[in-house]
């Protein structure tokens, strides 16, 4: 029982001594991080559907870098801030070919043809958030850290589809096609993470974890170089998932 009251009087007085040696004043800094799941979502839950042939993709799954810069005001105990953040290109590949098989064209000529199919979808994302993190000292130079933040999304995607056709014999009017459909999204964000920091010194900081964000969902604007895509996505909504580590580093004034 002594040495469990000790061991606590140790970590309290480490905490204390943490919280007296870091610097209280504005900061500011920059966050990298890695989004081990980076996910587009639908009213359906299907982001985009390919259905050429029996081909169909719904998956909007991917992994993604981020990067971004911040500034607030540490307390110690607590952190005030805002911040932009840049997530950087995810996407979706999807190829398949369907044939060979008899094809005949509208002058009746006939042959053989292979058609083979491309189609990516990407996204991105710019970020302004405004955030809050209690930043709890566990031991010396050593703080746990939880945090929320709320903020704006300007979310950017699109497909490009593509397909060419190949001819083994026989002779046909084909059409190959390549084009690409645009969307535009500016979804309100919220997200949380949780994680810890160390005081290298008075003035710098590092910290690192894990987060969680949010895009809630929100109308698009659509765009295509399809002709025969009149550009009416229905009042289709969109929004955006993103799950990942990050690492920071801040130097306060």
């Amino acid at each position: 029982m002594k040495f469990k009251k000790f061991a606590l009087a140790v970590v309290l007085a480490a905490g204390v001594a943490s919280s007296a040696t870091a610097k209280d004043g504005f900061f500011v800094g920059a966050v990298g991080g890695y989004d081990l799941s980076s996910k587009i979502i639908s009213e359906s839950k299907n982001i985009w559907q390919f259905t050429y042939g029996e081909k169909q993709l719904d998956s909007s799954k991917d992994s993604a870098f981020n990067f971004g810069l911040r500034g607030g005001y540490d307390l110690g105990f607590h952190r005030f801030y805002g911040g932009y953040s840049y997530g950087f290109g995810a996407s979706i590949k999807d190829s398949w070919v369907e044939g060979p098989y008899n094809y005949m064209d509208q002058n009746g000529n006939e042959a053989v043809i292979k058609n083979s199919y491309n189609n990516k979808f990407s996204w991105d994302a710019h970020k302004i958030v405004a955030g809050y993190e209690s930043r709890v000292p566990v031991f010396q130079g050593l703080k746990a850290v939880v945090g929320a933040n709320v903020g704006v999304q300007f979310l950017k995607f699109k497909t490009k589809y593509a397909k060419t056709t190949q001819i083994l014999s026989g002779s046909a009017d084909v059409e190959d096609y390549s084009y690409t459909n645009k969307c535009k999204a500016t979804n309100f964000l919220f997200g949380v993470n949780l994680g810890v920091a160390y005081d290298i010194t008075p003035s710098q900081a590092v910290d690192f974890g894990v987060r969680y964000e949010k895009g809630v969902m929100a109308k698009v604007k659509f765009s295509s170089d399809d002709p025969e895509n009149d550009g009416d996505m229905g009042g289709t909504k969109f929004g955006s998932e993103n799950i990942g580590l990050y690492v920071g580093y801040s130097f306060k004034f």
